[in-house]
């Protein structure tokens, strides 16, 4: 968790920054240059719901308030679609490209996808994942899985869910 604390630090910190010089707000300065497609009214596309049970009663779905903490910064402050989320992975998988733009170099992509530490694991992570190696590199998790390296990250906030990955060999 002390790994996690140092790098949530890092990362709530630069975009509050970067958005103050340009006078956004953190989510809005993140949102502006790749995600968050908004609808006619200024919210985010995506609802999120919750489950509201009710003993004897069926269970309903239910859509409730979007969870607006922005303290936390981008991890949960960003509100994206499956289909933004596609296009962001094709810029991982496309050395950094998208429809002929370039968002970040090949090399600092192949860095990000590098390993930089390795993640201790319990019986029964590693039962899960069927492995006892666990990556950690930047800004994602690494293992192997059937044969091949699986590269993902997954978050939860109010409402929604979300685990994203790809196999970069497998482009």
């Amino acid at each position: 968790l002390a790994f996690f604390a140092k790098r949530r630090l890092k990362h709530t910190c630069a975009p509050t920054a970067n958005g103050t010089a340009i006078g956004e707000s953190d989510v809005e300065g993140i949102s502006r240059g790749i995600l968050m497609k908004r609808d006619e009214r200024g919210n985010p596309c995506a609802t999120p719901y919750r489950i509201t049970r009710t003993p004897g009663s069926p269970d309903r779905l239910e859509p409730m308030a979007h969870y607006t903490n922005s303290t936390l910064g981008p991890a949960g402050s960003i509100y994206s679609t499956a289909a933004e989320l596609t296009q962001w992975l094709r810029v991982h998988l496309n050395e950094g490209q998208l429809n002929g733009r370039q968002f970040v170099s090949p090399a600092n992509l192949k860095q990000m996808h590098l390993p930089q530490m390795v993640m201790p694991m319990d019986a029964t992570l590693a039962a899960m994942l069927n492995t006892e190696i666990f990556l950690y590199t930047m800004g994602w998790f690494m293992h192997p899985y059937r044969g091949y390296t699986l590269i993902h990250h997954g978050g939860n906030i109010d409402g929604f869910s979300l685990m994203v990955g790809f196999v970069p060999r497998e482009r």
